[in-house]
């Protein structure tokens, strides 16, 4: 047992099941199961926010055909080889709180080997920041909560000291532009979930 009274946030991890093919559509009756469970939660008092990770634009959209209570939150992969614009707008537009997660492209972003032009020019302009705090600046600035690993205080320190910085107009619109190419995920792409 929790040994608690209330939970403040319960999500949705997947739209999919375990041990069913992607494709099947017994994924939507199993994701609405969830959410219906998730309600009554939430009516109980027993959970103060309800929301889904890695749902799509297309699955929170099918949410509406029957969630009485629609999703506070949404945690997806977001990072500017991954920006979901239309799944940004979508979460924006009915008011679910954006969480990004892997805002680093787990961790191949801080690698300069692996470097895209537009990141290696901001880092250029902006010399008073990590690669890790462009990174997260970017998503901040784009209405997102983030939520990054620290494995140090040091860590930790430099992921809190984006609090009073700003990348600007320009820099945005460059770090945005990676976004141009193909999408890249690191984590598994949940589109595949019927």
């Amino acid at each position: 047992a929790l040994q608690v009274d209330y939970i403040d946030l319960y999500l949705v991890h997947w739209p999919g099941a375990s041990g069913v093919a992607p494709e099947s559509p017994k994924h939507r009756s199993l994701r609405e199961g969830s959410w219906k469970a998730l309600e009554s939660l939430y009516r109980q008092n027993k959970v103060r926010a309800i929301g889904v990770s890695n749902y799509t634009q297309r699955h929170l959209e099918e949410m509406r055909e029957y969630a009485e209570i629609g999703p506070m939150v949404n945690q997806c992969e977001l990072h500017p080889l991954c920006p979901q614009p239309g799944l940004l707008h979508c979460c924006h537009e009915n008011n679910i709180a954006f969480t990004a997660y892997a805002s680093l492209g787990e961790s191949a972003l801080l690698d300069e080997r692996k470097d895209t032009v537009q990141l290696s020019q901001v880092c250029r302009r902006r010399p008073d920041l990590t690669r890790a705090q462009i990174l997260l600046l970017w998503g901040l600035q784009h209405g997102v909560a983030v939520i990054p690993k620290a494995t140090s205080v040091g860590h930790l320190q430099e992921n809190i000291a984006v609090a009073d910085r700003e990348l600007s107009a320009e820099q945005m619109d460059m770090l945005d532009c990676i976004g141009e190419q193909p999408e890249r995920r690191f984590c598994w792409n949940p589109a595949t979930v019927a």
